[in-house]
C-alpha cells in the first residue's frame, strides 16, 4: 500500500509537470473507473475462505473487532 502511494505521487508529479491539468483529471478518473471495474468483479467466496459460516455473517463492529485483535496478535510474533 506504501508503494502504491509512492508510485502515484511520482506518477502525478510528472503528469501535471508535463500535460495540462484535464489530462491529468481524465487519466485519473480513468484510472479510478477501471478500479472500481476491478473491484466489482472480485468472488466474495475468496474473502470468507476458511470462515465458518456464522463467522461470514458478523457485522461491522464484530469483524473491527477481530481484526483488531489479529493485528493485535501478529505484532506480538517477532
Amino acid at each position: 500500500m506504501s508503494l502504491g502511494g509512492f508510485f502515484g505521487s511520482i506518477c502525478a508529479a510528472f503528469l501535471t509537470q508535463r500535460y495540462e491539468p484535464r489530462y491529468c483529471f481524465m487519466f485519473s478518473s480513468v484510472m479510478g473507473l477501471v478500479m472500481a471495474f476491478v473491484a466489482s468483479r472480485l468472488n466474495i467466496n475468496l474473502e470468507n475462505d476458511g470462515r465458518s459460516h456464522e463467522d461470514s455473517k458478523m457485522g461491522f463492529w464484530a469483524n473491527l473487532k477481530r481484526n483488531i485483535r489479529e493485528i493485535g496478535e501478529a505484532f506480538k510474533v517477532r
